[in-house]
C-alpha cells in the first residue's frame, strides 16, 4: 500500500482564525500561481467530532476537504485532546478521563488522560470513524497534539502515569492507525514526556516507527535557543535523521529574536525536517508576511 506523502511547506491554522476564508488567505502561491503551502492543518476538538458516544459529526471536515480540493490543496486533521485555555476538550461521557492543566509552563487548559486504556479504546473508535476519509485524494492524514501534558506530578501519579505506559500508548495507537488509515499519515507532535528527562521513551517510540511506515515525527516548536528542547529533544532528529520528520513554526517562534530565515535553516539543516508547518498568525515581533517571504524564497525542498 502506497502512503500519501507531501513534503515542503504546510500551514497550521490557529483556532479563531481557521475559517475557509482564513485558509484561503494562508494559501501561498508563486507568481505563476503554483501553490506553495500544499497542506492545511486544521484543529478539530474531540468534543466537536464526537459530541456523544459513537455519534460522530464530521460535516466540517467534509466541507473543509471540499474547499481544499477546490484550491488544489490538501487537509490534515488535528484532533484536540488538550487545550491551552479554559475550554473542555473531552466529550461528556469521557469527562472523568479529563484533567485540568496546572503547571507553571501551561497554567490553564484541559488534557485527556491519554495513557488510560479506555481513552485509547475510544480514540481508536474516533480514528476508525475518520477512516472514511482515507481514500479521499485531498486527505493527507491526522495530526496529534504535543506529547507534553502540562499535568502536575501529583495528578500524574494519582492517575497511574508512567513514561513507559505513555510510550506504550503511542505505539499501540500508531499501530492501530496503520490499519485504520492504510494510505494516510500520522503527524506526531513530540517534545517531552513527564518523568523522562532524557527522552529515552520518545526515542523508544521513534525506533518502532520504520516498521509501520505511517508516522512522521516532529516538534511543535522550532526554538534553537530553548534549553529544554536543545538538551532533551533535538538530539533525536540527529539520531533519526533518515526518517521522515517535520518542524512547526509555532506561536512561540513568532515572539523570539531569530528571523524566520534563521529558523527555517535550523529546521532544515539541524533538524532535517522534510516538512515545515507555518502558523497563520501575527505578533508584535514577526508577521505572517515574514513567513510568506521565506516560503516564496524556498518553494520546494
Amino acid at each position: 500500500m502506497i502512503r500519501k506523502w507531501v513534503s515542503g511547506h504546510w500551514v497550521i491554522m490557529m483556532r479563531g482564525n481557521d475559517s475557509q476564508a482564513a485558509m484561503e488567505k494562508a494559501l501561498v502561491r508563486d507568481t505563476s500561481g503554483t501553490l506553495l503551502t500544499r497542506v492545511i492543518v486544521k484543529r478539530y476538538s474531540w468534543r466537536s467530532l464526537e459530541p456523544t458516544k459513537n455519534n460522530y459529526v464530521l460535516s466540517e471536515i467534509y466541507s473543509d476537504l471540499k474547499f481544499a480540493a477546490s484550491k488544489g490543496a490538501r487537509l490534515c486533521v488535528m484532533w484536540e485532546d488538550k487545550t491551552f485555555k479554559d475550554e473542555r476538550v473531552a466529550p461528556d461521557y469521557l469527562s472523568e478521563y479529563e484533567v485540568q492543566i496546572n503547571t507553571p509552563r501551561t497554567p490553564i487548559g484541559y488534557s485527556m488522560i491519554r495513557w488510560h486504556p479506555y481513552v485509547l479504546e475510544r480514540l481508536k473508535a474516533l480514528v476508525m470513524a475518520l477512516g472514511v476519509f482515507d481514500t479521499h485524494l485531498s486527505f493527507v492524514g491526522i495530526a496529534t497534539e504535543e506529547t507534553a501534558l502540562g499535568i502536575s506530578s501529583d495528578v500524574l501519579t494519582a492517575k497511574g502515569y508512567t513514561p513507559e505506559l505513555y510510550a506504550s500508548y503511542y505505539k499501540d495507537f500508531f499501530d492501530y492507525c496503520s490499519w485504520a488509515l492504510p494510505t494516510s499519515r500520522v503527524m506526531w507532535h513530540m517534545n517531552f514526556m513527564p518523568g523522562d528527562l532524557e527522552n529515552k521513551w520518545i526515542d523508544n517510540v521513534i525506533q518502532s516507527l520504520p516498521a509501520l511506515d505511517n508516522v512522521v515525527y516532529g516538534g511543535p516548536d522550532c526554538l534553537p535557543e530553548e534549553e529544554a528542547l536543545v538538551n532533551r529533544t533535538y538530539w533525536l532528529y540527529e539520531k533519526h535523521r533518515y526518517l521522515k520528520s517535520f518542524i512547526q513554526m509555532s506561536p512561540a517562534c513568532y515572539k523570539q529574536d531569530k528571523t524566520f530565515w534563521e529558523l527555517f535553516r535550523f529546521g532544515r539543516e539541524n533538524l532535517y525536517a522534510k516538512i515545515v508547518m507555518w502558523t497563520n498568525i501575527n505578533t508584535d515581533k514577526w508577521k505572517w508576511q515574514d513567513a510568506v517571504e521565506v516560503i516564496k524564497a524556498n518553494p520546494g525542498f
